[in-house]
């Protein structure tokens, strides 16, 4: 057994039906004692999921321990914006946009700005991916030639 300890107890709810998780993260949300428990979630940031013990999300009935065995939990999630954000990222015309190496833009109101590297005649196309929350949509731009 690991030396584990919980860190909060957040209020949330599964929805199998739905296949969804929800969980209730305040911002500054303090553990029993009135520690911060999450110093680094504030608004802008993104949540990547994070496996503990093989499991990212999970529920779990404990008397003494959990584990993969006695518990029920999602792994692979998407990374959750929470708030809306930018990334830019160059690839080919043709190429996933899911699938490529985005870099943050900046976001002053309703527009962005922000710098790409690596264009080429081949790599040619400036991708844009805008977040909030799960959902993200894409769109590019390749300059005619």
């Amino acid at each position: 057994m690991s030396g584990c300890y919980h860190l909060a107890f957040l209020k949330g709810k599964f929805d199998t039906a739905a296949k969804t998780v929800s969980i209730d993260l305040p911002y500054e949300t303090r553990d029993s004692i009135g520690r911060v428990v999450a110093k680094d979630f504030k608004p802008g940031v993104t949540i990547d999921p994070n496996k503990t013990a093989g499991m990212s999300i999970t529920a779990a009935f404990q008397a003494v321990v959990s584990n993969t065995s006695t518990s029920e939990f999602i792994n692979g999630w998407a990374p959750f914006a929470t708030a809306p954000r930018v990334d830019l990222a160059v690839g080919r015309a043709n190429a996933d946009p899911a699938g490529l190496e985005y870099t943050p833009a900046t976001l002053d109101g309703s527009s962005f700005s922000g710098t790409v590297t690596g264009l080429t005649p081949t790599t040619n196309t400036v991708f844009a991916r805008t977040c909030f929350g799960a959902e993200c949509s894409f769109t590019k731009l390749t300059p005619a030639s």
